[in-house]
């Protein structure tokens, strides 16, 4: 059944209108007409059954039928703080991302940042690309929310975004003493947020580990192999779904 995104504000009590591109996708895109059932996500953490009751140019009329809570989502926010990569693989980490359930992907600037990434010289460009992206695989793969695409920002200041999470862990090839399952094992069930840090392919510098850890954010291990940021960010997540969900 075909399944678009809406904002909240187009929900009313017993009726849900689409409007504009999405209202298009449903007639041109999708084929449907009066009668058929749609898919309708309210991009926040509820989705809807619904039957169609009018189309016409730009506008859709929809008669929610029923609603649950979105079945796609973590119970806590999970948020990615990604080093910036020297490669163009900042667009896979985000499209992986979202399928697996992040709510936030943060770029972040360090030592071993490419200089020439899309992120640090056309910034709002680069931005507004991956949030269209973030909206695109998130809506098609059956997300409850649009993950956030932030603005790109130093170590220092996503070191103190993190303070704002009940969890925070710093993926580190040099922390075997502590891998991430243990840290997962621990988790509450009254957990509201996790983030994690993922450094580029050439791994985060010993100063910045040891900002991390002075800033409180833990060390952890992603194992015996060093892998790259791409796959790094996949374990993460991959891990976490199949120990919250």
């Amino acid at each position: 059944m075909p399944r678009v995104f809406v904002p909240r504000s187009q929900v009313y009590d017993d009726e849900i209108v689409i409007l504009d591109q999405e209202a298009h996708r449903i007639i041109t895109a999708f084929g449907l007409k009066e009668g058929d059932r749609l898919f309708v996500c309210d991009m926040q953490k509820t989705d809807y059954t619904c039957r169609v009751s009018s189309t016409m140019e730009g506008i859709v009329r929809a008669k929610i039928l029923s609603s649950e809570p979105s079945r796609a989502e973590f119970n806590a926010r999970i948020r990615l703080f990604q080093a910036i990569p020297q490669d163009d693989s900042f667009s896979s980490i985000v499209g992986q991302a979202v399928e697996l359930g992040v709510s936030e992907i943060v770029p972040v600037i360090t030592e071993r940042s490419s200089a020439k990434s899309d992120l640090v010289k056309n910034k709002k460009k680069a931005v507004d690309r991956y949030r269209e992206m973030a909206y695109d695989i998130a809506e098609s793969c059956g997300r409850g929310i649009v993950p956030v695409i932030g603005n790109p920002i130093s170590l220092d200041a996503a070191l103190e975004m993190a303070h704002s999470d009940s969890l925070s862990l710093f993926c580190y090839e040099g922390a075997q003493e502590y891998p991430l399952k243990s840290a997962l094992r621990s988790l509450p069930d009254s957990m509201t947020s996790l983030s994690f840090f993922i450094g580029p392919d050439k791994g985060f510098s010993s100063a910045e580990v040891q900002k991390a850890q002075d800033a409180g954010v833990k060390p952890v291990s992603l194992g015996s192999r060093i892998l790259s940021c791409k796959t790094a960010v996949d374990y993460v997540l991959s891990c976490l779904s199949f120990t919250q969900e």
